[in-house]
């Protein structure tokens, strides 16, 4: 765990992650506890010695959500060792998440780029020494997310528009 404070937009995208609000796996999910856990420790220690005025508001309250979800459930200690990642749910576990991301992605960049999706399956499928149904069924699964990075992928790519970077403030 790094030393590096959150700031609260930070903390805003890790409380959307550790609560499942964001789509990650849930290693990711995890992490993301802890961090929070992490800085919402250090937020103490430092409030308690006078390093500072206050817990961040937006921490604070996603600390308190937590809480209330934890204790509102008919077993809050089960609840509770799943939220920290100590016990997981049964059932089947997810083997090539990552690599059907990966998947996905490359079809939904070969479309964009003005393939249609049979060729795009196709060529992906010839690179992953995959079956074409196989490709197309992971596109079909995942395209939503694909596409969506591809969307934010670009826009953090997008330098500031000059609206914004010209902006001035003025003096009456």
């Amino acid at each position: 765990m790094s030393n590096q404070r959150l700031n609260s937009l930070q903390i805003a995208e890790f409380l959307a992650v550790a609560g499942s609000r964001r789509d990650a796996t849930e290693s990711e999910r995890i992490e993301a506890v802890k961090k929070i856990l992490f800085e919402y420790r250090l937020q103490i220690t430092e409030y308690k010695s006078g390093q500072r005025s206050g817990i961040d508001p937006i921490l604070e309250q996603g600390i308190t959500e937590w809480g209330r979800r934890i204790f509102a459930d008919p077993n809050p200690t089960r609840t509770l060792a799943r939220f920290l990642g100590h016990s997981q749910k049964r059932g089947k576990r997810a083997k090539h998440s990552d690599r059907d991301l990966s998947i996905a992605l490359a079809v939904a960049i070969r479309e964009r780029r003005g393939s249609n999706v049979a060729k795009a399956v196709e060529a992906v499928a010839s690179h992953y020494r995959l079956k074409r149904d196989t490709v197309m069924k992971i596109y079909s699964r995942r395209k939503i997310e694909a596409k969506a990075h591809l969307a934010m992928t670009t826009l953090e790519q997008q330098p500031p528009s000059r609206s914004r970077a010209k902006r001035k403030t003025t003096t009456l």
